[in-house]
């Protein structure tokens, strides 16, 4: 019988291999779930390498070709305006017989 630590270890190797058949899938077609499950990739990882696992050496082995996912940025109140910002002035830009205003021209997406 496997010990509860080699049976995490199997559960986030499969977890891995499924993030990367999901990564190499067009983004745009998944679900909100799906998407989810790959920018938990860095969870998995960390939960590898505290069973004593080299998470890395794992992950190159069941996604290869595939650089690791960066951590996602935490929420923010500033992010979240500054989305909504750029959506409003996306939405107005779009309309047919309007011109985009012009102070939303100088601002450069980084």
């Amino acid at each position: 019988a496997r010990s509860d630590k080699e049976k995490l270890e199997k559960k986030l190797r499969k977890a891995l291999k499924r993030i990367g058949q999901l990564r190499r899938e067009d983004y745009m077609s998944l679900t909100t779930d799906q998407r989810v499950k790959i920018h938990g990739e860095p969870d998995v990882l960390a939960k590898l390498g505290s069973l004593g696992v080299d998470a890395e050496a794992v992950r190159q082995k069941l996604q290869p070709g595939l650089p690791p996912i960066p951590r996602s940025k935490e929420w923010s109140r500033e992010r979240d305006d500054a989305r909504d910002a750029d959506k409003a002035r996306r939405r107005r830009a779009a309309r047919p017989g309007t011109a985009p205003s012009a102070a939303g021209t100088t601002s450069r997406r980084e």
